[in-house]
């Protein structure tokens, strides 16, 4: 019987890219880190975080190049907001850094980290938790942001009670669908990475709500993302926290309605959260297959996110093994 990788996965195409979210491969759970993350978070009061890549990332150039871009652009909007008093800007700054936290966690910490090799376990290990840490300092950014336009609305995003969760979320508006896209993604990408938290156990559901929300503001967002989130979450989570194959099925339809199949994303979402679980190596290989055949995005950061895209199908189809048991 070959390795077999138990994981919970997450999908999140971030960076416009789907990137598989699990736990580490021996199954073990990434702990909190030492990074200062309190309820009600004020920028000034986070701890610095490490912006330098410690794996190698892709030897494309442009994703070298973003790899590098992306924390000198945190760096600058950090400094901006340690000088702004406007209110404007803040809510702008403070939303851009929290997209940027959770691109660079997803794209350049966790998608590196999950292509090393089983004897680098322990670099593998330290850079999970560091993504983690990633994701919830750009979610926590981004929620800043929308909880000074929506006073109420992180202290009800936060409630154990479903009907303050839902007033909170009703707040939310069509303009804010970019913020409530990059909210959800780190919310749920830490979560990925760590489901015992007991924190984000117990509060990932209303990162889901926020998203299905988001679906009936903008349905097309992004060529389809939200829809492709909220499948890879159906597939991983348990009924009680919202999660079904057959919710997961129709998200997966949705997608790729809205993205005519044109993009690379669905593709390995569908092969990680349906196929895998399904014990479908067949269609694990065929949908990997149709990713790579997928052609490339006109645009820089589009054509970043379909490289790392690649790289990871790749990855996926050569180590198929490690996903399904041979009998």
């Amino acid at each position: 019987m070959k390795k077999i990788l138990f994981s919970i996965l997450l999908i999140l195409p971030v960076l416009l890219l789907a990137v598989s979210c699990s736990t580490t491969s021996s199954g073990e759970r990434v702990p909190d880190s030492d990074v200062s993350l309190e309820t009600e978070p004020v920028l000034n009061t986070y701890e610095p975080l490490d912006l330098t890549p410690v794996v190698p990332v892709s030897s494309d150039f442009l994703v070298k190049t973003a790899a590098k871009l992306i924390p000198n652009t945190i760096k600058k909007t950090e400094q901006k907001l340690a000088s702004s008093k406007d209110a404007a800007s803040r809510f702008s700054l403070l939303a851009e850094a929290g997209k940027n936290y959770v691109m660079y966690a997803n794209a350049f910490i966790q998608h590196n980290a999950q292509l090393l090799p089983m004897e680098r376990y322990d670099e593998q290990y330290a850079e999970l938790v560091r993504a983690k840490a990633f994701y919830l300092r750009g979610r926590d950014l981004v929620l800043d942001a929308l909880d000074a336009k929506y006073t109420g609305l992180r202290s009800g995003l936060f409630s154990v009670d479903d009907e303050e969760c839902e007033a909170a979320i009703g707040m939310l508006q069509k303009e804010d669908i970019e913020n409530i896209y990059w909210c959800a993604a780190g919310w749920l990408g830490a979560f990925s990475l760590d489901p015992l938290d007991s924190d984000l156990l117990s509060t990932a559901p209303s990162a889901m709500k926020m998203l299905e929300n988001a679906c009936e503001l903008v349905p097309d967002y992004d060529n389809g993302a939200i829809w492709d989130v909220l499948c890879a979450y159906y597939a991983a989570a348990p009924a009680e926290m919202g999660g079904s194959r057959e919710k997961a099925l129709a998200a997966h339809e949705k997608t790729m309605e809205i993205s005519g199949g044109k993009t690379i994303s669905p593709y390995i979402t569908y092969a990680q959260s349906i196929c895998q679980p399904d014990s479908d190596s067949e269609g694990f290989v065929e949908s990997l297959e149709k990713a790579l055949q997928t052609k490339k995005p006109s645009g820089t950061t589009a054509g970043v996110a379909y490289t790392i895209s690649k790289e990871k199908a790749q990855y996926l189809l050569e180590h198929k093994d490690d996903y399904f048991l041979d009998w």
